[in-house]
């Protein structure tokens, strides 16, 4: 299983709301999120930021208990949006999401989307909808903000040749939107 993550800044701003973190375990599991804060430049990336710094990451720990720790951490502050995912280590996916942070598995059947419920995390949560999905050898997980553009099947022909690292990186190049902060996290299996 290979992960990467990245995230650029809006054009001329300096610091970005954008954050995707992740943690391989040694029991062969692991854990990825991603994160939108609402807005741009110093003070989305000051969250970004805040909840890197203190976010813990625990093995076996449920994908919406991270949400409300996100939660806790963005209350009194502008708020964000968020996707975590689990991989157990028998490549069972377990995922759940808040705002517009969206999820897909692409396979060698078809692509496979995720529901991120509505709501703003710090703000107004809502409720989460945990969803899982058995992964297989060579499935590929894609998690992005909004600030790219749902990528189509025709789009991504090229996943199945490439590495994880360079996936997102032509993600982030071809897809991304020059009017928002960027991020978008990829799991290889």
């Amino acid at each position: 299983m290979n992960v990467a993550t990245k995230v650029q800044a809006l054009i001329g701003e300096r610091n970005c709301g954008d954050l995707g973190m992740y943690r391989k375990f040694r029991s062969g599991a692991l854990l990825a999120l991603l994160i939108d804060v609402t807005g741009h430049g110093d003070d989305a990336g000051r969250l970004a930021k805040k909840i890197e710094n203190n976010l813990v990451f625990q093995e076996g720990q449920s994908v919406d208990s991270y949400l409300d720790v996100i939660d806790d951490l963005c209350r009194g502050e502008v708020g964000c949006a968020a996707g975590v995912l689990s991989v157990d280590k028998e490549n069972q996916l377990t995922y759940a999401g808040v705002g517009n942070v969206l999820c897909h598995v692409y396979s060698k059947e078809g692509r496979k989307s995720f529901v991120s419920k509505d709501g703003m995390l710090g703000v107004r949560k809502g409720s989460y909808y945990t969803q899982e999905y058995q992964l297989e050898s060579g499935d590929l997980v894609l998690m992005h903000t909004d600030g790219l553009y749902d990528f189509s099947k025709k789009e991504l022909v090229f996943l199945e040749y490439e590495n994880i690292d360079a996936i997102v990186h032509r993600l982030m190049r071809d897809c991304g939107r020059m009017t928002d902060d960027m991020g978008c996290l990829g799991v290889k299996i």
